[in-house]
């Protein structure tokens, strides 16, 4: 016996709002944390975790009021809705909304603070971390007798033309 979704349509788009959850999350993780490891790490425990504990046979509560918090869980309610009943489920494809907005806005303006002072570095000279030596070649006196120039050369440039 083939068994089908009873509403299909649902389910996609229940699917589709965990991705783009999962999605937006990992632009957060990956503007909050310095390194490619942290954010991997991060946003992989964060759906295996938050999916386990939705999960009725590996834990116990599954139908915890905490659960209610988790990223996925409008998707995954709307996704079991649509996968085993007929009755529409709408509400927790808002909540999806909900998760994708939040974790969208988060990740933007953690990026817009990341990436705001390179655009205003580009102004500034560099300085070293130690000291505030600056890392920029200095700039060569230009009325200091050169070693290939005379001194009689350096003291017209010193009056100035027509001497």
């Amino acid at each position: 016996m083939r068994r089908t979704s009873q509403q299909p349509l649902l389910l996609a788009a229940a699917l589709f709002g965990a991705g783009i959850t999962y999605g937006a999350l990992g632009v957060a993780f990956g503007s909050l944390l310095r390194r490619e490891v942290e954010g991997m790490f991060a946003i992989v425990m964060t759906s295996v975790i938050d999916l386990a504990l939705q999960n009725p046979l590996y834990s116990s509560g599954s139908d915890s009021i905490a659960v209610r918090y988790l990223p996925s869980y409008g998707a995954m309610q709307a996704a079991t809705g649509a996968g085993f009943s007929s009755t529409p489920l709408p509400k927790y494809l808002a909540v999806q909304a909900g998760w994708f907005t939040a974790a969208a806005f988060v990740g933007l303006v953690a990026f817009h603070f990341r990436t705001r002072n390179t655009l205003t570095d580009a102004r500034r000279p560099r300085t070293a971390p130690t000291g505030g030596i600056s890392t920029e070649a200095p700039q060569p006196d230009l009325t200091a007798p050169s070693p290939r120039c005379g001194r009689k050369r350096a003291r017209a440039r010193e009056l100035g033309p027509g001497s």
